[in-house]
């Protein structure tokens, strides 16, 4: 019974949404990863290519359909910003670790995402796409 009111709680359309829009930015990511990766071998260049063009659809798809946002851009745009090299330096960092570790350039690359999404929801929900109304 408990369990249940907290599913109902925490699965908003919001968060489908944010999922929805997550799934299909990560799996672009990968992808564009590793075949920059396989091109150049450089790991930190790889994801910033990678970060470039996931987090641009990223971006506009939540904006404009996950959070509805009625922020302006700019506002918006910067915070998003601030997030997502966060995300950016971290990722390469544990990609780093677990490369070195021995895993391979796709496994890290999508552990160090499992570990650092669920942190980006409540980031994103709560500061970048902020609506003061739900507050």
């Amino acid at each position: 019974m408990k369990l249940l009111e907290t599913a109902r709680r925490f699965l908003t359309s919001t968060f489908i949404k944010w999922l929805l829009v997550g799934t299909m930015s990560l799996l672009l990511d990968i992808v564009v990863f590793t075949y920059s990766y396989y091109l150049i071998e450089i790991v930190f260049v790889s994801n910033f290519i990678a970060a470039m063009i996931s987090t641009s659809f990223n971006y506009l798809a939540h904006y404009f359909w996950t959070f509805d946002s009625v922020s302006a851009h700019r506002k918006t745009l910067m915070r998003y910003f601030l997030n997502i090299l966060f995300l950016w330096v971290m990722s390469s960092l544990i990609i780093e670790v677990l490369m070195s570790e021995g895993l391979g350039e796709v496994l890290s690359k999508a552990l160090s995402m499992c570990i650092l999404l669920p942190f980006n929801f409540f980031i994103l929900r709560k500061y970048v796409y902020f609506n003061p109304s739900e507050h």
